[in-house]
């Protein structure tokens, strides 16, 4: 998994430990300009998303986040590893469900 070409892919969808991601770093650097990462739950350290969407259910209070990469990325050092990325305005969005929506989807 680590040395998978991603040379010619467009979108890479992920739901991998933070560990792995980050190690996944060099392949997505090879991806061609204007492809997309998109990692659900977790992100990419070093790596400033070009979007968050952030979605769930008040009631129960569980939420999920969306991050979304556009290629080429650029590790910045001096952003703090293990720390999500700020939520910016204009790269930010939430989808909020009641439990019955929440329910309708998973069926």
């Amino acid at each position: 998994m680590f040395t998978v070409d991603l040379s010619e892919a467009d979108v890479v969808m992920m739901y991998l430990l933070p560990w792995m991601m980050n190690k996944l770093v060099p392949q997505f650097q090879q991806m061609k300009e204007g492809g997309r990462i998109v990692a659900h739950d977790w992100w990419i350290d070093g790596v400033e998303p070009d979007m968050i969407f952030d979605f769930g259910t008040p009631e129960n209070e569980q939420f999920k986040s969306i991050y979304v990469y556009r290629t080429p990325i650029t590790v910045d050092p001096a952003m703090e590893k293990g720390k999500p990325p700020q939520r910016r305005e204009g790269r930010y969005g939430n989808l909020m469900l009641s439990g019955d929506q929440a329910r309708q989807l998973g069926s």
